[in-house]
């Protein structure tokens, strides 16, 4: 069942357990810091507009992509001209591996400004 069916149903997101992310936060430390700090939302906080001035953004900006499912928001990126990144991981990298994905920053950060 997708997402928007589930938040129609009247279901929160993100509703992970520990189980859940046991694959790919596998510190058990990190990853009940996780889940403890997990605020599950209902549709209307995925629905509401948020209101963006002409122009935006105003500054130069970054995108870096972890994973095969980002590739549209990593293409409309590179379309707006920022400049993108990729590192192949999963979606909770900057967990896993928080030092390359800082130093991942730094370099991108560097070229950019």
């Amino acid at each position: 069942m997708g997402f928007q069916k589930e938040l129609e149903r009247g279901e929160r997101f993100p509703s992970w357990s520990l189980d859940d992310l046991q694959e790919v936060i596998p510190d058990t430390t990190l990853r009940e810091q996780m889940v403890a700090e997990l605020r599950p939302r209902g549709s209307d906080f995925f629905t509401e507009p948020i209101p963006v001035f002409e122009g935006w953004p105003d500054a130069p900006c970054i995108y870096i992509q972890f994973s095969a499912p980002y590739e549209k928001p990593a293409a409309q990126a590179k379309k707006a001209g920022w400049s993108t990144y990729e590192l192949q991981a999963g979606h909770f990298h900057m967990l896993v591996d928080a030092k390359a994905v800082t130093e991942l920053l730094i370099r991108a950060a560097d070229k950019q400004f």
